[in-house]
């Protein structure tokens, strides 16, 4: 009996030690797992204020960096710095870009119009040059130069060489002058971001033929403006003193269609798809005291309209027309106490003209055009009247109101690899003074342009002007070929910046003796010059 209590008794002893055990290990366990607890709790408390501390700092950068981008109050240092700052750009091309566009100030399709890189400024100036570029606010800078020094083959200062009636020369070789150009635009001054955008262009340009004589002018400023209309948002409103010129020709820089000067009007008015359209009025006035009636100077008034983005045999085409008038007046001369009377007077011209551009290697240019009575200059300006001794009511050169003048040009560019291309120029032109009384005039050029390696290279420009001019009598040719070796960035034709050292030689007919180069070959019938030129447009 006592061995079972004894065995009962120690078996109730191992149960009561095992339970007391296993109480101990649940109590230790759960103790570990209060004090995993407890540190996860301070951990993610300890991680929760970091993370606040993160937001807080990224919330004061964030403050910082938009109190930073606050423009502040503009100084005239600030206006130095901009200027620094982006001539420093702008004579810094890209790596790769190209120094010349051939975009016309027609907007005719950026496809077209982008072919052959970066502008010549002095393309940049028709009635929607900013619609081509996407906007921005700030300043924008461009510019051109040219400027050298040459003698001539008798050892005086070179005289350039062009035949007398002609409206233009062959450059290359043949400019004796400094010239430069800037233009400065000034975008969306307005304080309201979402209203309308405003630019001020300003073109400034000095010249000089190295005789100090110099001379500086305002060559353009107005104000535009866009997105005044929900309709048209990129249509432009403008006012003020305005180059409106189509492209010329680079090689005689013949500004064929010129309708520059004061006025104002509205541009890039979409029609639909790529066509468009640009209304203007533009006046000119002589300031010849011989033209002031008693209704003030004889101004001529146009009404202008262009339209353009028109797609047509594989190219695209602009076309326009322009109506002139004149009001006339009696003039009373002082010195031989005679009075004149100018009659008034209207007309009109009217063109196209077409490009074609596939691609980078190729562009032909194509332009038509004729004017009649007033609109005879096929520009903004006229042939004044003047009046006629006899009372005949003719004007000058004897001019009548029923003069007309038409006119062609054709300038063809090729860059048949990367160092050898050409342009090639051709035109003709015909006026009728209106009493039989004939003008005529017919130019040819061409340019080829060989790199012979990667920064020179050799360029030859042979061209030719006849003019046949009853009112002066004069019925010759002139002659002028030139040969430079250039040094520029890479051998397509309009690489920029260019310096050449040139040889020109010219020879003319009979009828221009005295005529041509007059200070320096005033008794001769050719004549050579040799310089140094450097040429470049940003």
């Amino acid at each position: 009996m006592k061995s079972i209590v004894h065995c009962l008794a120690k078996t109730c002893l191992l149960v009561m030690c095992g339970t007391m055990a296993a109480r101990a290990q649940q109590s230790e366990v759960d103790a570990l797992k209060e004090e995993l607890k407890a540190m996860r709790a301070a951990y993610e408390a300890q991680i929760t204020a970091l993370e606040s501390r993160i937001d807080k700092l990224e919330t004061q950068e964030s403050q910082r960096q938009t109190e930073a981008a606050k423009p502040a109050p503009a100084t005239a240092a600030d206006f130095d710095a901009a200027i620094t700052r982006y001539l420093v750009k702008a004579f810094s091309p890209a790596p790769g870009s190209q120094p010349y566009s051939f975009r016309s100030f027609m907007d005719i399709d950026s496809a077209v119009s982008n072919q052959f890189g970066v502008v010549d400024s002095r393309t940049e100036s028709g009635p929607e040059f900013a619609s081509r570029q996407p906007f921005h606010t700030g300043f924008d800078y461009q510019g051109y130069i040219r400027s050298g020094y040459g003698v001539n083959s008798r050892g005086g200062k070179m005289e350039a060489f062009k035949a007398p009636g002609a409206l233009s020369k062959y450059r290359l070789g043949n400019e004796d002058d400094t010239y430069l150009e800037m233009r400065f635009n000034l975008k969306s001054w307005d304080p309201d971001s979402n209203g309308m955008r405003i630019e001020v262009p300003i073109r400034l340009a000095y010249s000089s033929n190295m005789d100090n004589n110099d001379s500086f002018t305002l060559g353009e400023v107005y104000v535009r403006v866009t997105h005044f209309s929900d309709r048209d948002p990129e249509m432009g409103l403008w006012a003020g003193r305005r180059f409106y010129r189509l492209p010329e020709p680079h090689m005689n820089d013949f500004w064929f269609y010129d309708l520059s000067g004061y006025g104002g009007g509205l541009d890039t008015i979409s029609l639909g798809g790529n066509l468009k359209l640009a209304l203007a009025y533009i006046g000119y006035s002589d300031q010849d005291d011989w033209y002031n009636t008693q209704n003030g100077l004889i101004a001529k008034n146009n009404l202008n309209a262009i339209l353009y983005g028109i797609d047509l045999f594989g190219g695209q085409l602009t076309t326009w027309v322009n109506y002139g008038y004149l009001k006339g007046g009696n003039h009373y001369d002082i010195d031989s106490e005679t009075m004149s009377d100018y009659k008034s007077y209207n007309g009109f011209d009217l063109g196209f003209m077409h490009v074609i551009a596939p691609d980078k290697t190729f562009k032909n240019q194509f332009s038509t055009q004729f004017g009649y009575g007033a609109n005879i200059s096929l520009s903004a300006g006229a042939i004044l009247p003047v009046p006629a001794a006899d009372g005949s009511g003719r004007y000058g050169y004897n001019y009548d109101q029923d003069a007309w003048t038409v006119r062609f040009i054709n300038d063809t560019l090729f860059q048949w690899t990367d160092r050898l291309g050409m342009e090639a120029v051709g035109l003709y032109q015909y006026t009728d003074r209106g009493n039989g009384n004939q003008y005529n005039w017919a130019s040819c050029g061409v340019r080829p342009v060989w790199q012979f390696s990667r920064y020179f290279g050799i360029e030859l420009e042979p061209g030719i002007d006849y003019v046949d001019d009853q009112a002066t009598g004069d019925s010759s040719y002139l002659f002028k070929g030139t040969i430079a070796l250039r040094c520029s960035p890479n051998g397509t034709y309009f690489s920029r910046p260019e310096i050449r050292l040139f040889a020109t030689y010219a020879k003319w007919g009979s009828d221009f003796e005295g005529q041509v180069a007059p200070d320096s070959f005033y008794d001769k019938r050719e004549g050579m010059n040799f310089g140094i030129q450097a040429e470049y447009w940003w």
